[in-house]
């Protein structure tokens, strides 16, 4: 297979512009399929970190869909409303964690995955923040629409910035990281039912 390559010539003679050569080269098709060794992930353990933030940020925020069944109880109390109406809030929490995370995954990877993934968890805080002081359930819940765009964010892009770093492990990586979610499931809901006991709801959040 012929690919064109072109590079820039610096000629030796400042008096002389610097000019564009072009020229073919045959490259056999199977090493266009290979992956370039520059461009590999490094496979280090400089990548270890990342893994147990990614645990972490999957423990702190999508776990807080799972569980957001610990609230509901003392939010009927609280509005002398129905479950099913609070249970509106963890609905639309999660539809908003699926509808957003197409939108999110393409700003990491235009802005950054660092970058995206802090900002994501900034709005996430001050979404239960927010919802700790509202007076009326229908204010909780568009502070819950925000709380879920920022899990989308934070969980989507610390995914993504784990599989830059690992290519021949990348799938333990992933699989070590998307693992917080049980994690949180089985840290968050104990503990959050103790903080609503001895605390209530608002405080707990």
């Amino acid at each position: 297979m012929t690919q064109n390559i072109t590079y820039q010539h610096e000629d030796d003679n400042p008096h002389k512009t610097d000019h564009i050569e072009q020229f073919a080269v045959v490259v056999p098709k199977d090493d266009l399929l290979k992956p370039c060794p520059e461009i590999m992930p490094p496979d280090t353990k400089h990548g270890i970190p990342l893994i147990i933030a990614t645990l972490l940020i999957h423990a702190a925020s999508v776990s807080f869909v799972y569980t957001f069944g610990i609230f509901i109880i003392p939010l009927t109390q609280e509005f002398n409303v129905g479950r099913g109406e609070v249970s509106w809030i963890g609905s639309s929490c999660a539809a908003t964690v699926c509808l957003s995370s197409g939108v999110l995954g393409w700003l990491g990877d235009t802005y950054g995955f660092r970058r995206v993934a802090l900002t994501c968890s900034c709005l996430q805080f001050i979404g239960l923040l927010l919802s700790s002081f509202c007076p009326q359930l229908w204010q909780i819940f568009l502070c819950f629409l925000l709380v879920g765009f920022g899990i989308s964010g934070a969980f989507i892009n610390a995914t993504g910035a784990t599989g830059q770093w690992f290519s021949a492990y990348r799938a333990i990586a992933l699989g070590i990281g998307v693992s917080g979610v049980g994690v949180g499931n089985f840290v968050i809901a104990p503990i959050g039912a103790y903080l609503i006991d001895q605390m209530g709801w608002r405080r707990s959040l």
